[in-house]
Protein backbone atom coordinates (compact mmCIF):
# COMPACT_ATOMS: atom_id res chain seq x y z
CA UNK A 1 0.00 0.00 0.00
CA UNK A 2 1.51 3.50 -0.94
CA UNK A 3 2.52 5.53 2.26
CA UNK A 4 -0.22 8.60 1.26
CA UNK A 5 -2.82 5.92 0.78
CA UNK A 6 -1.83 4.40 4.13
CA UNK A 7 -1.98 7.52 6.21
CA UNK A 8 -5.14 8.03 4.16
CA UNK A 9 -6.63 5.44 5.51
CA UNK A 10 -5.20 5.76 9.19
CA UNK A 11 -6.61 9.58 9.35
CA UNK A 12 -9.79 8.35 7.97
CA UNK A 13 -9.96 5.60 10.82
CA UNK A 14 -9.03 7.46 13.84
CA UNK A 15 -11.80 10.47 12.72
CA UNK A 16 -14.46 7.61 12.66
CA UNK A 17 -13.19 6.55 15.75
CA UNK A 18 -13.54 10.03 17.38
CA UNK A 19 -16.84 10.59 15.98
CA UNK A 20 -18.51 7.42 17.32
CA UNK A 21 -17.15 8.03 20.89
CA UNK A 22 -18.71 11.72 20.44
CA UNK A 23 -22.04 10.22 19.03
CA UNK A 24 -21.24 7.38 22.18
CA UNK A 25 -21.27 10.17 25.15
CA UNK A 26 -23.63 12.29 23.29
CA UNK A 27 -26.36 9.06 23.45
CA UNK A 28 -25.06 8.65 27.22
CA UNK A 29 -24.90 12.24 27.81
CA UNK A 30 -28.58 11.98 28.19
CA UNK A 31 -28.84 9.44 30.33
CA UNK A 32 -29.58 9.92 34.20
CA UNK A 33 -26.29 11.18 35.66
CA UNK A 34 -25.09 8.48 38.89
CA UNK A 35 -26.73 5.63 36.51
CA UNK A 36 -24.64 2.59 36.90
CA UNK A 37 -23.58 0.00 34.00
CA UNK A 38 -23.83 -3.36 33.85
CA UNK A 39 -20.74 -5.14 32.49
CA UNK A 40 -20.89 -7.77 29.22
CA UNK A 41 -17.31 -9.74 29.95
CA UNK A 42 -16.50 -11.02 26.28
CA UNK A 43 -13.28 -13.65 27.65
CA UNK A 44 -13.35 -14.94 23.73
CA UNK A 45 -13.96 -15.68 20.89
CA UNK A 46 -13.89 -18.90 18.87
CA UNK A 47 -14.56 -19.95 15.24
CA UNK A 48 -15.92 -23.68 14.39
CA UNK A 49 -15.18 -24.05 10.83
CA UNK A 50 -17.52 -27.28 9.34
CA UNK A 51 -15.57 -30.18 8.12
CA UNK A 52 -15.54 -28.74 4.41
CA UNK A 53 -14.31 -25.14 5.68
CA UNK A 54 -10.73 -26.37 6.88
CA UNK A 55 -8.80 -24.97 9.37
CA UNK A 56 -10.68 -22.98 13.00
CA UNK A 57 -7.33 -20.79 13.39
CA UNK A 58 -8.37 -17.36 13.75
CA UNK A 59 -6.60 -14.46 14.93
CA UNK A 60 -9.51 -12.32 16.23
CA UNK A 61 -8.28 -9.32 17.80
CA UNK A 62 -11.24 -7.02 18.67
CA UNK A 63 -14.77 -7.57 19.53
CA UNK A 64 -17.39 -4.93 17.63
CA UNK A 65 -20.33 -4.49 19.85
CA UNK A 66 -23.98 -3.51 19.10
CA UNK A 67 -26.96 -3.38 21.85
CA UNK A 68 -30.36 -3.01 20.28
CA UNK A 69 -28.82 -2.71 16.81
CA UNK A 70 -27.18 0.78 18.38
CA UNK A 71 -23.25 0.78 18.17
CA UNK A 72 -21.40 1.05 21.50
CA UNK A 73 -17.74 0.34 20.57
CA UNK A 74 -14.75 -1.49 19.41
CA UNK A 75 -13.10 -3.61 22.11
CA UNK A 76 -9.35 -5.27 22.73
CA UNK A 77 -10.22 -9.05 23.87
CA UNK A 78 -10.44 -10.06 26.36
CA UNK A 79 -13.01 -7.18 26.80
CA UNK A 80 -15.20 -5.86 30.11
CA UNK A 81 -17.71 -3.34 28.26
CA UNK A 82 -19.81 -1.48 30.36
CA UNK A 83 -23.55 -1.17 29.31
CA UNK A 84 -25.94 1.68 30.32
CA UNK A 85 -29.23 -0.04 29.80
CA UNK A 86 -31.57 -2.02 32.23
CA UNK A 87 -33.93 -4.79 31.15
CA UNK A 88 -33.83 -6.51 28.00
CA UNK A 89 -31.64 -6.16 25.46
CA UNK A 90 -30.34 -7.80 22.39
CA UNK A 91 -27.01 -7.83 21.75
CA UNK A 92 -24.45 -8.41 18.84
CA UNK A 93 -20.90 -9.13 19.06
CA UNK A 94 -18.90 -9.04 15.36
CA UNK A 95 -15.12 -10.33 14.90
CA UNK A 96 -12.49 -7.98 14.15
CA UNK A 97 -9.64 -8.57 12.34
CA UNK A 98 -6.17 -6.63 11.95
CA UNK A 99 -7.16 -6.21 8.20
CA UNK A 100 -4.11 -7.23 6.27
CA UNK A 101 -1.98 -7.78 8.73
CA UNK A 102 -2.24 -3.77 9.95
CA UNK A 103 -3.00 -3.33 13.54
CA UNK A 104 -4.24 0.53 12.71
CA UNK A 105 -6.80 -0.98 9.87
CA UNK A 106 -9.15 -3.03 12.50
CA UNK A 107 -12.57 -4.18 10.75
CA UNK A 108 -15.19 -6.38 10.82
CA UNK A 109 -14.61 -9.67 9.27
CA UNK A 110 -16.95 -10.31 6.89
CA UNK A 111 -16.97 -13.79 6.51
CA UNK A 112 -17.41 -14.51 10.58
CA UNK A 113 -21.52 -14.55 11.11
CA UNK A 114 -22.13 -12.19 14.39
CA UNK A 115 -22.74 -13.70 17.75
CA UNK A 116 -26.23 -12.54 18.85
CA UNK A 117 -28.63 -13.24 22.00
CA UNK A 118 -30.77 -11.61 24.31
CA UNK A 119 -29.87 -10.79 27.75
CA UNK A 120 -31.43 -8.94 31.11
CA UNK A 121 -29.40 -6.55 32.42
CA UNK A 122 -29.16 -5.11 35.59
CA UNK A 123 -27.12 -2.24 37.37
CA UNK A 124 -23.36 -3.37 38.23
CA UNK A 125 -24.05 -7.23 36.87
CA UNK A 126 -21.73 -9.21 35.10
CA UNK A 127 -22.61 -10.25 32.16
CA UNK A 128 -19.72 -13.65 30.80
CA UNK A 129 -20.01 -14.77 26.93
CA UNK A 130 -17.41 -17.00 25.16
CA UNK A 131 -18.69 -16.19 21.65
CA UNK A 132 -18.58 -19.56 19.40
CA UNK A 133 -18.62 -18.02 15.30
CA UNK A 134 -19.42 -19.72 12.13
CA UNK A 135 -18.50 -18.73 8.73
CA UNK A 136 -22.07 -16.89 7.78
CA UNK A 137 -24.34 -19.06 5.19
CA UNK A 138 -22.69 -16.44 2.02
CA UNK A 139 -19.46 -17.57 2.50
CA UNK A 140 -18.41 -19.27 -0.76
CA UNK A 141 -14.41 -21.10 -0.75
CA UNK A 142 -12.63 -20.83 -4.02
CA UNK A 143 -9.99 -23.15 -2.54
CA UNK A 144 -9.00 -24.76 0.92
CA UNK A 145 -5.59 -25.83 1.05
CA UNK A 146 -3.89 -27.68 3.89
CA UNK A 147 -1.40 -29.33 2.05
CA UNK A 148 -2.66 -32.65 4.07
CA UNK A 149 -3.35 -34.04 0.61
CA UNK A 150 -2.66 -32.50 -2.17
CA UNK A 151 -1.24 -29.08 -2.90
CA UNK A 152 -2.94 -26.06 -5.09
CA UNK A 153 0.45 -24.09 -5.41
CA UNK A 154 3.80 -24.65 -7.23
CA UNK A 155 6.96 -22.68 -8.41
CA UNK A 156 5.94 -20.47 -11.46
CA UNK A 157 9.47 -20.89 -13.00
CA UNK A 158 9.50 -24.43 -14.31
CA UNK A 159 13.08 -24.64 -14.36
CA UNK A 160 12.84 -24.20 -10.07
CA UNK A 161 11.68 -26.83 -7.57
CA UNK A 162 11.96 -24.71 -4.70
CA UNK A 163 8.50 -25.36 -2.86
CA UNK A 164 7.95 -28.54 -0.63
CA UNK A 165 5.77 -30.25 1.56
CA UNK A 166 7.11 -31.07 5.60
CA UNK A 167 6.26 -33.45 7.51
CA UNK A 168 8.72 -32.31 10.40
CA UNK A 169 6.17 -31.93 13.45
CA UNK A 170 8.45 -29.07 14.34
CA UNK A 171 7.71 -27.04 11.06
CA UNK A 172 4.25 -27.82 10.80
CA UNK A 173 1.18 -25.38 12.50
CA UNK A 174 -1.19 -28.19 12.41
CA UNK A 175 -2.09 -31.88 10.98
CA UNK A 176 0.98 -33.49 9.99
CA UNK A 177 1.91 -31.44 7.08
CA UNK A 178 2.85 -28.15 6.27
CA UNK A 179 4.31 -26.22 3.05
CA UNK A 180 8.00 -24.91 3.34
CA UNK A 181 10.23 -22.90 0.68
CA UNK A 182 13.97 -21.38 1.19
CA UNK A 183 16.05 -19.59 -0.88
CA UNK A 184 19.85 -18.98 -0.62
CA UNK A 185 23.01 -17.84 -2.21
CA UNK A 186 22.40 -20.13 -5.18
CA UNK A 187 18.80 -19.58 -5.52
CA UNK A 188 17.87 -16.38 -4.56
CA UNK A 189 14.36 -15.60 -5.40
CA UNK A 190 11.23 -17.79 -5.66
CA UNK A 191 7.62 -17.25 -6.74
CA UNK A 192 5.28 -19.54 -6.49
CA UNK A 193 1.43 -19.65 -7.80
CA UNK A 194 -1.49 -21.45 -7.68
CA UNK A 195 -1.63 -23.76 -10.29
CA UNK A 196 -5.48 -23.09 -11.06
CA UNK A 197 -6.94 -19.96 -12.14
CA UNK A 198 -9.99 -19.18 -10.36
CA UNK A 199 -13.20 -17.14 -11.10
CA UNK A 200 -13.80 -14.50 -8.50
CA UNK A 201 -16.93 -11.52 -8.36
CA UNK A 202 -15.97 -7.93 -8.72
CA UNK A 203 -17.53 -4.48 -8.22
CA UNK A 204 -16.12 -4.72 -4.62
CA UNK A 205 -17.97 -8.09 -3.50
CA UNK A 206 -15.53 -9.10 -0.54
CA UNK A 207 -12.38 -11.68 -1.82
CA UNK A 208 -10.20 -12.53 1.06
CA UNK A 209 -7.14 -14.53 1.24
CA UNK A 210 -6.76 -16.35 4.83
CA UNK A 211 -3.58 -17.90 5.52
CA UNK A 212 -1.26 -19.40 8.26
CA UNK A 213 2.56 -18.59 8.07
CA UNK A 214 6.26 -18.18 9.69
CA UNK A 215 8.51 -16.12 7.83
CA UNK A 216 12.59 -15.18 8.29
CA UNK A 217 11.59 -11.94 6.23
CA UNK A 218 9.06 -10.52 4.33
CA UNK A 219 6.84 -11.96 0.66
CA UNK A 220 4.63 -10.63 -1.13
CA UNK A 221 1.28 -11.52 -2.32
CA UNK A 222 0.24 -10.65 -5.38
CA UNK A 223 -2.90 -11.45 -7.66
CA UNK A 224 -2.76 -12.16 -11.60
CA UNK A 225 -6.07 -11.42 -13.74
CA UNK A 226 -6.20 -13.43 -17.27
CA UNK A 227 -8.73 -12.82 -19.71
CA UNK A 228 -10.56 -15.09 -22.25
CA UNK A 229 -7.19 -14.65 -24.36
CA UNK A 230 -5.09 -15.82 -21.87
CA UNK A 231 -3.52 -12.36 -21.39
CA UNK A 232 -2.55 -11.27 -17.82
CA UNK A 233 -1.66 -8.45 -15.60
CA UNK A 234 -0.21 -8.76 -11.99
CA UNK A 235 -1.16 -6.52 -9.16
CA UNK A 236 0.98 -6.56 -5.98
CA UNK A 237 -1.41 -6.39 -2.98
CA UNK A 238 1.12 -6.56 0.01
CA UNK A 239 4.29 -7.39 1.80
CA UNK A 240 3.41 -9.70 4.67
CA UNK A 241 6.27 -9.37 7.67
CA UNK A 242 8.62 -11.54 9.06
CA UNK A 243 7.52 -13.46 11.60
CA UNK A 244 9.20 -15.81 13.93
CA UNK A 245 6.06 -17.94 14.88
CA UNK A 246 3.20 -18.87 13.29
CA UNK A 247 0.65 -16.56 12.71
CA UNK A 248 -2.74 -15.93 10.96
CA UNK A 249 -3.30 -13.01 8.67
CA UNK A 250 -6.41 -12.05 6.51
CA UNK A 251 -5.34 -10.23 3.51
CA UNK A 252 -7.88 -8.34 1.52
CA UNK A 253 -8.55 -8.64 -1.90
CA UNK A 254 -11.39 -6.98 -2.76
CA UNK A 255 -9.94 -3.24 -4.46
CA UNK A 256 -7.23 -5.77 -6.21
CA UNK A 257 -9.95 -8.56 -8.22
CA UNK A 258 -12.57 -5.72 -8.83
CA UNK A 259 -9.59 -3.39 -10.24
CA UNK A 260 -8.46 -6.47 -12.72
CA UNK A 261 -12.25 -7.33 -13.18
CA UNK A 262 -13.21 -3.83 -14.47
CA UNK A 263 -10.34 -4.79 -17.28
CA UNK A 264 -11.87 -7.54 -18.25
CA UNK A 265 -9.80 -9.55 -16.36
CA UNK A 266 -11.86 -12.85 -15.36
CA UNK A 267 -9.72 -15.70 -14.27
CA UNK A 268 -7.53 -15.37 -11.44
CA UNK A 269 -4.17 -16.36 -9.79
CA UNK A 270 -3.09 -15.99 -6.29
CA UNK A 271 0.96 -15.33 -6.22
CA UNK A 272 3.75 -15.26 -3.48
CA UNK A 273 6.82 -14.03 -4.18
CA UNK A 274 10.25 -13.29 -2.97
CA UNK A 275 14.25 -12.32 -2.88
CA UNK A 276 16.97 -12.89 -0.46
CA UNK A 277 17.38 -9.31 1.74
CA UNK A 278 20.82 -8.11 0.91
CA UNK A 279 21.45 -7.84 4.55
CA UNK A 280 23.94 -10.61 5.54
CA UNK A 281 21.77 -13.11 5.51
CA UNK A 282 22.55 -16.66 3.23
CA UNK A 283 19.59 -18.47 3.39
CA UNK A 284 15.61 -17.30 4.32
CA UNK A 285 12.89 -19.89 5.00
CA UNK A 286 9.30 -19.81 4.10
CA UNK A 287 6.30 -21.79 5.46
CA UNK A 288 2.91 -21.74 4.85
CA UNK A 289 -0.66 -23.78 5.63
CA UNK A 290 -4.39 -23.57 5.82
CA UNK A 291 -4.90 -21.64 3.11
CA UNK A 292 -7.89 -20.22 2.45
CA UNK A 293 -9.34 -18.28 -0.88
CA UNK A 294 -13.03 -16.66 0.00
CA UNK A 295 -16.09 -14.70 -1.14
CA UNK A 296 -19.17 -13.26 -0.25
CA UNK A 297 -21.32 -15.31 -2.76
Amino acid sequence: MAPLQHNFIFCLYKLCGFCLAVLLMAVYGCKTSGELPAYLSINSMQVLAQSNQGSASHNIKNVWVFINSQPLGVYELPASVPVLEEGAVQVLLRAGIANNGISETRSIYPFYAADTFSVQLAPMQAINRNSLLRYNSGTAFAFITDFEVGNNFDDTNPNQNLLDITGNPALVFEGSRSATLTISQANPAFEIGTIDYYTLPGNKVPVYLELNYQCDQPFQVAVKGVNAGGNGVILPVLYVNTKNTWNKIYIDLTETVSALGAEGLNQFQILFKSQLENNGATQASFYWDNIKLLYQN
